[in-house]
């Protein structure tokens, strides 16, 4: 009895935050003229955003700072963190790529362009890409892409996967390192 008491109490609870969490949802649907959006209308919030330069492969866990942005519809990307976060509940699309240099741009002697990225949602990873060359003069890309139901408040960010070596392109010429993500409309 004791323990039918408990789990009702606790499936009580969860109906409770399903609806604020509805509510919740139902108050950002609302526009400031008094009306209320359908429920299949999205919040637009795409974004664009990449390195500005070529730049030294990172180490294992750091994250991408794509200082460059071209598209911020919402400002669900910020600049300064390399973190998107979510401003509502929705699907989402995500895409990054990677350009690993043939060519020792900032002193480095060894290998050349070398780095994974890891796409990460509240701490968890959802997508992986490598970029490698193994030759001079040779250049490696890789571009991720995942579909993603994200809710309001959540993080998507971009670390690096492992130690990298080398030096990684983003550049009008080779190609530019980015990130880019957008809700998809139903």
């Amino acid at each position: 009895m004791l323990e039918q008491r408990n789990e009702f109490i606790r499936d009580n609870q969860e109906l409770k935050n399903r609806l604020t969490f509805l509510k919740t949802i139902w108050n950002e649907r609302k526009v400031s003229s008094g009306k209320t959006q359908s429920l299949g209308q999205k919040t637009q919030c795409p974004f664009y955003a990449y390195y500005s330069a070529d730049f030294k492969s990172l180490p294992k866990g750091q994250r991408f700072i794509y200082d460059t942005v071209i598209t911020n519809i919402g400002n669900g990307y910020n600049e300064s963190t390399g973190a998107f976060i979510a401003p509502t509940f929705s699907v989402f699309a995500f895409s990054w790529t990677l350009h690993a240099a043939g060519r020792h741009l900032f002193g480095e002697s060894g290998q050349y362009g070398e780095m994974g990225a890891l796409l990460e949602k509240n701490g968890i990873i959802k997508g992986s890409i490598a970029a490698d060359t193994e030759m001079k003069s040779n250049q490696g890309t890789a571009t991720g892409f995942v579909i993603l139901n994200l809710t309001a408040g959540d993080e998507v960010k971009i670390l690096s996967k492992y130690d990298g070596q080398g030096s990684m392109y983003s550049n009008d010429v080779y190609g530019r390192t980015t990130f880019s993500g957008f809700v998809i409309n139903p």
